[in-house]
């Protein structure tokens, strides 16, 4: 058989689509699966002449047909307007981690990328702790991967204040709030957690399966046995 997948950030889907953990495994027949698989099709003939740059169009428009397809017919209005808060929820996090570094990085940019009111933008975010406060969070995750990074060498101070932190004090303040351990600490630690999370042992790693759990590396080259 000829089997086609596509790879989409399951942030972008869990907030898109409701109820999409309860999707798993479902098969899509009828018009609608044919017309989700005809633009898989299409995907990976033009693939090759996609820039880099249109990978987050091509991902907005495979998730607004995956949501057309794979959604129960019919719903209440509620239902409905609690679908287009997650499309642009999506929408609108997808803008931030693109633009984290922007110093005008705020809600007037938001609003204007999202052709939105900032009355609606603020409704939208108020579950998340409103605009700032989720900027903020992801400018730290952000920074975080940074310092955990064993490519990154800048100092932290210099990597705050790309991201919008005023002064050294303010993200210190900022950090240790949102991790409850320090940047220094997490750049003296360069991502040993993580590994530790995904592998226990990190002498671990250097063992291949099955004497270590199965990576994703390994999966995707079990495929082609």
């Amino acid at each position: 058989m000829h089997c086609l997948c596509i790879f989409i950030p399951r942030d972008m889907i869990d907030t898109a689509i409701k109820g999409f953990a309860a999707l798993h495994g479902q098969v899509v027949s009828g018009a609608r699966g044919r017309i989700f698989a005809d633009h898989m099709k299409v995907l990976a003939r033009q693939a090759g002449g996609l820039a880099m740059e249109d990978g987050p169009a091509m991902a907005d428009s495979c998730v607004a047909l995956m949501r057309a397809c794979l959604e129960p017919r019919g719903g209440t209005g509620e239902e409905t307007r609690s679908v287009l808060d997650a499309t642009q929820m999506g929408r609108a996090r997808c803008f931030i981690d693109a633009h984290l570094a922007a110093p005008d990085l705020g809600p007037d940019m938001l609003s204007d990328c999202l052709a939105t009111s900032r009355a609606a933008l603020y409704r939208l975010f108020r579950p998340v702790g409103g605009v700032a406060r989720f900027i903020q969070q992801r400018r730290l995750q952000r920074i975080h991967d940074l310092l955990c990074s064993p490519d990154e060498h800048r100092r932290i101070s210099e990597i705050a204040l790309t991201y919008g932190f005023a002064d050294e004090a303010s993200f210190s303040r900022a950090f240790k709030r949102e991790y409850g351990y320090t940047a220094r600490d997490a750049r003296a630690q360069r991502g040993l957690q993580r590994v530790e999370r995904l592998a226990g042992d990190p002498e671990r790693l250097t063992l291949s399966p099955p004497d270590r759990m199965m990576m994703w590396g390994d999966w995707i080259t079990k495929l082609a046995d």
